[in-house]
């Protein structure tokens, strides 16, 4: 084996041998931006008037896709994943700018099926939290999965 330089390697995937490229730097996102350490979950309940807040908002589609794309444009990641033991979707924003309040949080709330765990996630982040979130200096008693 040859002399190992002082970068990791990884094999690239999709050829029987396989060719040797430099590792990027871990310490940067796709963007070139430094990454941030997780610093935790932001986690909430919302009161029945935030619930009907909710179905309004939805009926506003250009506001929902416009807030939808300046989030997401102002550097938060988006990800969905399924609970099985909650048999649900959860739909989490983290936020990944450095020197942002939120910077190292992910919000994640709940739904019933993929659409509405991306839609209230966005809901929360954008109309119940305003993009400030309670983080460890902010503490709330808040729990996302309470939609009863």
């Amino acid at each position: 084996m040859a002399e190992q330089n002082e970068k990791r390697t990884t094999r690239a995937r999709g050829t029987s041998r396989g060719t040797v490229h430099p590792r990027s730097d871990s310490g940067k996102t796709g963007e070139g931006v430094d990454k941030v350490d997780f610093r935790g979950y932001v986690n909430l309940t919302l009161n029945d008037t935030d619930k009907r807040l909710f179905d309004e908002w939805l009926s506003n589609v250009e506001a929902v896709a416009g807030g939808i794309n300046t989030v997401i444009e102002g550097g938060y990641r988006l990800s969905v994943s399924f609970d099985k033991r909650h048999d649900c979707f959860t739909g989490s924003l983290y936020c990944q700018v450095p020197g942002e309040a939120n910077a190292g949080y992910s919000l994640s709330i709940k739904g019933g099926d993929v659409f509405t765990a991306i839609q209230r996630v966005f809901f929360v982040h954008l109309v119940v939290l305003g993009g400030q979130w309670p983080t460890a200096d902010n503490k709330a008693p808040y729990n996302p999965d309470d939609w009863t």
